[in-house]
């Protein structure tokens, strides 16, 4: 299972878990039980093996997984009722990524997996280093 909060709106949490579903959860801003319903499921290639908001944008949530057709990194754009996801370059091939992590400013995105190898992806050109 993986989770989330957002440094941009603390209020905004997510979760991972290995059916390839992650939840996004709008959290009370006081503490008053379970948080059941969440605000919205996205659906990855299979099971989640990490999460994370964007640095600096509130609306933006990163997720790899691993299913049948290898490693999957998606940007999520959360913004309102319109989820939409792009996914980024296929650079690991059969590698199970082990991490990934936006760097401070949110607009380089460094990677390790079983390979061995870290990789450092633009995700504005979809591109390695």
């Amino acid at each position: 299972t993986a989770f989330a909060l957002s440094r941009v709106s603390p209020t905004l949490c997510a979760t991972g878990s290995l059916d390839g579903l992650v939840k996004v959860f709008n959290l009370p801003d006081k503490p008053s039980g379970d948080v059941e319903d969440a605000k919205m499921t996205l659906t990855c290639s299979g099971k989640v093996l990490g999460i994370q908001f964007h640095p600096g944008v509130a609306d933006v949530l990163l997720t790899y997984s691993i299913g049948h057709d290898g490693c999957d990194m998606r940007l999520w754009n959360l913004k309102g009722d319109c989820k939409s996801e792009e996914v980024l370059v296929d650079v690991h091939g059969e590698a199970e990524v082990m991490f990934a992590s936006f760097n401070i400013k949110g607009n380089l995105i460094a990677t390790t997996a079983k390979d061995g190898k870290v990789r450092i992806i633009d995700p504005r050109n979809n591109k390695v280093m």
